[in-house]
């Protein structure tokens, strides 16, 4: 017997949990958002990941941004003098959940609005976020 775990539908998922109960089925179809702020954008699979897209002009030089974040990802969700990261555990229609000191008895849950993720994360580069912070603690 073949464990089916996913099947592509006309551009809906179709996601099928096979248990000693029977058969269960869900559908996923992807969300685009147009204009989460003026010139950016979100295209969502529930459940599985995100991409923001759209055309930076708070820079010295305006340009085409896009970035692709998928559960187990690392996000920022606040910042002060350093940018507080942690990884992304859900991704919905609205908000983005971002979990900080996964896996330890600190672990925090931060439920992002799809403005406030896009706004922190359009150009986010953990490798880069990380040096910046490594750079501020010396």
């Amino acid at each position: 017997m073949t464990n089916l775990t996913s099947v592509n539908l006309n551009s809906a998922k179709l996601v099928a949990n096979v248990n000693h109960l029977g058969l269960k089925a869900k559908l996923v179809k992807p969300v685009t958002i147009e204009n989460i702020s003026t010139g950016h954008h979100a295209r969502i699979e529930p459940g599985k990941s995100i991409t923001l897209y759209g055309f930076e002009t708070n820079s010295l030089t305006p340009h085409n941004y896009e970035t692709r974040f998928e559960l187990g990802d690392v996000a920022e969700y606040d910042s002060y003098n350093l940018s507080y990261t942690g990884i992304i555990t859900s991704i919905a229609a609205k908000t983005v959940t971002i979990v900080s000191y996964f896996g330890t008895s600190s672990a925090t849950t931060h439920r992002l609005s799809l403005e406030k993720f896009e706004w922190r994360n359009r150009e986010f580069s953990a490798e880069k976020t990380f040096k910046r912070n490594s750079e501020w603690m010396d």
